[in-house]
């Protein structure tokens, strides 16, 4: 539910303009419920790694979020200099759904006996 709210917000901030206390509202929102999915992703990402592989995945995830963190904010300034705004925000909502996608169709771990960890 969260990814599926973020990603909306996300669309309505791209596609509807609103005043400026109206969009702040919103963009709160936004970051409320981008807060609010972060621990499930990591706890997502935990239970889809093999066992003796955490290390491994985590250093996959962790360089892929480093990445995209410098990638990110030079792609957004060239949309801003180039007066395209509102695509900032479509691509935010692309990733988003595209995690919404991921986290419904991951395979479910297998339940195992709590004495056999």
């Amino acid at each position: 539910m969260g990814f599926a709210c973020t990603s909306t917000v996300a669309l309505l901030m791209a596609w509807v303009s609103m005043p400026a206390a109206v969009l702040i509202t919103v963009m709160s929102l936004g970051g409320l419920l981008n807060g609010i999915i972060q621990p499930s992703r990591d706890m997502m990402v935990r239970a889809v790694t093999p066992a003796g592989s955490f290390g491994k995945v985590f250093g996959f995830v962790s360089t892929g979020l480093n990445l995209g963190g410098m990638v990110a904010p030079l792609t957004y300034a060239w949309l801003m200099d180039h007066d395209e705004p509102r695509a900032i925000f479509m691509i935010v909502f692309v990733f988003i759904l595209l995690g919404l996608i991921t986290a419904i169709t991951r395979a479910k771990p297998q339940a195992t006996a709590a004495w056999t960890r």
